[in-house]
């Protein structure tokens, strides 16, 4: 993602939000023993929301926020050549969570070998919300978004047989299953279903497209009230749109169902709003400098936390120096958190020293003045 907008014209929010994203996402795929999470940090088991569920959506929204910004370098440049520059990055992106899939590389297993995943579902969305706003740049984004949402539940309703929402039946799964097969998607959930998956990026791809919505509010704004009036404004009735729909589309973020869009959506204004009211307005900036950190070299730190968990986790045995056979993660919880914290608590401690792992590596990066797009 595009850490930015020059330093002159950006709110110090848009980078807090987005690194609030990325440091919740770091967060939650990192505990020290997925026995032991709490509630919050795990997703729903299928219909419903959690917090965890919201990080996501959040960061697909900041990615669309940064667009209304980056986007306009675009404007004396040739369609063509705009295109062929968004469709290169999303590509990158794409490839680049292949390569975390792939990673450490020695024990690959192309026969299961799973497909999509979260960069691959953010450089899709990049690509196909990249070109939406490279032709119906503005206000007319609102109703591709509704044509979006609208025709995404009907294609649920119409190809979904009489249990159009169901874990095993749903349309979505189906695509998947029979495009990339059942031994490349995820199985995490008991059954071959990627949460991840090709159709759900349609709809996820209005998740940007409302990011990029909400950038045009902070581009315009008149003054920060006005702002944060807008922004809870429209969280309200995203929030409220979102839970009417429920009833008849849940929500749902395996599917990434139209009110899920909606209902995470209204979550993001929300916090947009809060962060604003305290970053922006009252001038707290040094209680979030650590999101400030993670925002501006959001997926350069994403994927170093996924491979230094890989690192841990699955490469760094500790019989290779004479210690126990466990995994360096494992001694870690087991032999030092655990005890201390317990099982539960240690887990979570786990979690949040990968976080300041993470942090310390976006400090340096951030001093420096490196910021590294991918």
């Amino acid at each position: 993602m595009n850490s930015a907008v020059s330093q002159k014209t950006r709110l110090v929010s848009l980078d807090i939000f987005r690194g609030f994203a990325v440091a919740a996402m770091i967060l939650v795929n990192n505990p020290g023993s997925w026995d032991h999470v709490l509630a919050p940090l795990r997703h729903a088991t299928w219909n419903g929301c959690t917090p965890t569920d919201l990080i996501f959506p959040f960061f697909l929204i900041a990615v669309g926020i940064s667009m209304s910004f980056s986007f306009d370098k675009y404007q004396n440049t040739s369609k063509l050549l705009a295109g062929r520059a968004i469709l290169k990055r999303a590509a990158l992106i794409f490839l680049v969570g292949l390569l975390l899939h792939a990673f450490p590389f020695y024990n690959l297993d192309l026969a299961n070998f799973r497909i999509m995943g979260v960069l691959q579902r953010i450089g899709i969305c990049f690509a196909l919300a990249g070109l939406l706003i490279l032709f119906w740049r503005g206000r007319i984004i609102y109703s591709v978004i509704a044509t979006i949402l609208i025709l995404y539940w009907g294609i649920f309703l119409g190809f979904g047989g009489s249990l159009p929402f169901d874990p095993s039946t749903n349309i979505a799964g189906s695509i998947d299953r029979t495009v990339l097969g059942e031994n490349h998607i995820y199985g995490g959930l008991g059954f071959p279903f990627d949460p991840e998956g090709l159709l759900g990026s349609i709809s996820a791809t209005a998740s940007v497209l409302i990011g990029y919505c909400f950038g045009l509010t902070f581009k315009h704004k008149t003054s920060t009230n006005s702002l944060i009036l807008r922004l809870l404004t429209s969280g309200v009735v995203l929030i409220g749109i979102g839970l009417a729909w429920n009833m008849f589309f849940p929500i749902n973020k395996s599917l990434w169902t139209s009110s899920y869009v909606l209902y995470s959506a209204g979550w993001a204004a929300v916090t947009l709003a809060a962060i604003t009211i305290f970053a922006d307005k009252f001038q707290f900036k040094k209680a979030f400098h650590p999101f400030i950190v993670y925002g501006t070299n959001p997926l350069f730190l994403y994927v170093f936390a996924w491979v230094l968990a890989v690192l841990f986790g699955q490469v760094i045995n500790l019989n290779w120096i004479g210690g126990p056979d466990l995994s360096l993660q494992n001694w870690i919880y087991s032999a030092v958190l655990s005890p201390v914290f317990g099982p539960l608590w240690g887990s979570l401690s786990y979690a949040i020293l990968f976080v300041i792992v993470s942090w310390a590596v976006g400090l340096y990066l951030y001093r420096k003045r490196i910021f590294i797009k991918l």
